[in-house]
Order: structure tokens, then C-alpha cells, then sequence
């Protein structure tokens, strides 16, 4: 089975992390908090998975800036299409650090998410080693 990138892993992280907030809207205000202070979106570098099949502008193994939301520090969540359809799916953190490799890593809290994108209008990245790797 082979996950493929949707190369807006920055915009699918802040979406994801959407969404959990909007669901928890009916709980009470310290349930809500409690669930979204578990949640951090990381930016770093991952390698290219060595599965990664060809035609996607990368290469196995070349370095590239990706996004995704951690869990408890447990669990990651990242977003990808499989057989055609966008999913959303999770590992737990050993199997994405075996298998991407994440280097250069900042983790923000959602508070810090929220003033990053106020601030610059998007949902990043907001480091320039990471932006230069977007161009």
C-alpha cells in the first residue's frame, strides 16, 4: 500500500487540527482544552521515503520540508492520497521517524500556529530554511 504526497502537507496540518476543534465545539470549555493542548503541528525536513514510487519530483532519499500534527508526542497524523482518494491517516511516532527520518523539527502549539498565520497569512512554513525548500 503506498500513501502518495499531496504536497500541501502545511495547509493539511492546520485543516486536521481544524477539524478536531470544531468537534470537540459541544464538550465542555476544559474538555476542549484539554483535547487541543495534545495536539502539536511539527515543521521539519523528512527524507523521501525509499517506497516513494517515481514521478513525483523527488528522489528517494532527498531531504524535502514537510508538516504533520503529532499526538501526545505518540502519534502522527499526515494527510495523502491512496487509491485515488484523499485520506487521513496515523503511525505511531517510531514508524515515521524510521521511515522519514525528520531532521530540523519545530513543534508549535496551536496558539502559536494561529499567531504565525495571522502574522504572515499562511499556514506555513514560516522558517526560511523550510520555505526555501518549497520554491
Amino acid at each position: 500500500m503506498t500513501i502518495h504526497p499531496t504536497r500541501t502537507c502545511f495547509d493539511d496540518a492546520v485543516a486536521f487540527c481544524e477539524q478536531r476543534a470544531r468537534a470537540l465545539i459541544a464538550r465542555p470549555p476544559s474538555e476542549c482544552r484539554r483535547e487541543l493542548l495534545r495536539l502539536r503541528i511539527a515543521h521539519g525536513t523528512i527524507a523521501v521515503p525509499d517506497e516513494q514510487p517515481p514521478g513525483f519530483g523527488v528522489q528517494p532519499g532527498q531531504r524535502i520540508a514537510h508538516a504533520w500534527v503529532e499526538e501526545d508526542g505518540r502519534t502522527v497524523w499526515q494527510t495523502g492520497f491512496l487509491d485515488g482518494e484523499r485520506v487521513t491517516f496515523s503511525m505511531p511516532w517510531p514508524d515515521f521517524a524510521r521511515l522519514s527520518r525528520p531532521e530540523s523539527v519545530t513543534h508549535y502549539t496551536l496558539f502559536q500556529v494561529l499567531r504565525h498565520h495571522d502574522r504572515s497569512q499562511s499556514t506555513g512554513p514560516w522558517r526560511d530554511d523550510l520555505k526555501a525548500l518549497c520554491r
